[in-house]
């Protein structure tokens, strides 16, 4: 089983001249993740099926919660709001293996939000899954067919 959550609301980048770091707060729900010159600015992971609603409120919590980690951000009404959808797996693990005993067929999904920090890992252990070098751990408890 693999469900979509719906990431965002996303804003299209913002300009702004002081940021080094990603911030991720509790209330409201925020990430704001620099990007060159611009701020990425993203809202929450939403169980949400295949709903492509765009909250407006979300947004505008979204964007009053910015100017207080970034006073000197120019916000202004985005031109474009959007959002993506993030495969969830029902116990929140990603599915990482064959996709039966001998398939050459090897799965590597259901990450979330975590797919960018979970990747080097996840390389290592598609890796070890191609080179038949089986390691303990990390096999039965994110293998792709457990919820089969």
């Amino acid at each position: 089983a693999l469900n979509p959550g719906r990431h965002g609301p996303n804003q299209e980048p913002v300009k702004t001249p002081d940021h080094e770091n990603t911030f991720f707060r509790d209330t409201p729900r925020v990430a704001i993740t620099p990007m060159g010159d611009e701020l990425r600015i993203s809202g929450t992971l939403e169980i949400s099926g295949m709903d492509d609603k765009i909250q407006k409120h979300k947004v505008q919590s979204i964007l009053e919660a910015v100017p207080k980690f970034y006073p000197k951000a120019n916000l202004k009404p985005a031109d474009r709001t959007w959002f993506g959808y993030r495969p969830l797996t029902p116990d929140g693990l990603p599915y990482i293996g064959r996709w039966e005993v001998q398939s050459p067929i090897i799965v590597a999904t259901g990450h979330a939000m975590m797919g960018t920090s979970l990747a080097p890992a996840t390389g290592r252990m598609v890796r070890d899954i191609v080179m038949h070098r089986y390691v303990k751990g990390y096999s039965q408890m994110l293998k792709a067919s457990r919820f089969a």
